[in-house]
């Protein structure tokens, strides 16, 4: 592989997500296997690069499944994959700003149900935000506006850590793959070495790590 070039290994169909299409690949590395459903190409790339990069002594069998999707994605189910990893796009108002219209039309388009009136200010909840960004279209002041995207990382089910940049992301991913490197020869698969010590033990010995080195 071309350092400057990530290889799709398969082009799905293009996938509706609320009112946004986005493109779906498949990657393969070295038995690893990335699924994306993410607008964000150049990441989903040098998340390829940076696996890439570290899985030379992974052996063959020892196959990883791997998700990188937005939060807006119907397509995002953390079940099915070792490793997930979500995209989480807010959007915020200015504050101040909102004229709070009798019939806000953010309000009346928001698809989760994220935004709301509560004495006659407009609140947004982040949790519920899936960062469609439907809200922003449908503002007839260009009141709401894009937050920086942020990123969750799932193994299997659980929540391992939330973290701000792309940076931090793949600095993760390499210490997350450089634990699995040093066991893998234990165990058959990156699903068995979960199940036999548990994702509790890998969070708390990836954080360590992680916390360590950023300070």
């Amino acid at each position: 592989m071309k350092d400057n070039k990530a290889i799709y290994l398969k082009e799905h169909n293009t996938l509706k997500t609320y009112n946004q299409y986005i493109k779906s690949f498949m990657y393969c590395i070295n038995n690893i296997y990335i699924y994306s459903v993410s607008e964000d190409i150049d990441l989903v790339n040098r998340i390829y690069k940076e696996i890439d990069k570290n899985t030379k002594k992974i052996k063959r069998n020892h196959r990883i499944n791997i998700s990188v999707s937005e939060s807006c994605s119907d397509n995002f189910d953390i079940n099915e994959y070792d490793l997930s990893i979500l995209i989480k796009k807010n959007v915020s108002m200015h504050n101040g700003m909102c004229f709070y219209c009798k019939t806000c039309p953010s309000i009346r388009n928001c698809k989760s149900r994220a935004m709301q009136r509560i004495c006659r200010e407009v609140h947004i909840d982040k949790e519920k935000c899936i960062g469609c960004g439907e809200c922003i279209k449908r503002c007839h002041f260009k009141i709401v506006e894009r937050d920086k995207p942020n990123y969750k990382i799932y193994i299997k089910n659980k929540l391992i850590i939330e973290v701000n940049t792309q940076n931090e992301l793949l600095e993760f991913i390499d210490k997350l793959l450089d634990f699995y490197k040093n066991i893998y020869d234990k165990y058959e698969s990156f699903s068995q070495m979960i199940n036999s010590i548990g994702i509790d033990y890998i969070k708390d010995t990836l954080n360590k790590k992680f916390i360590e080195n950023k300070y």
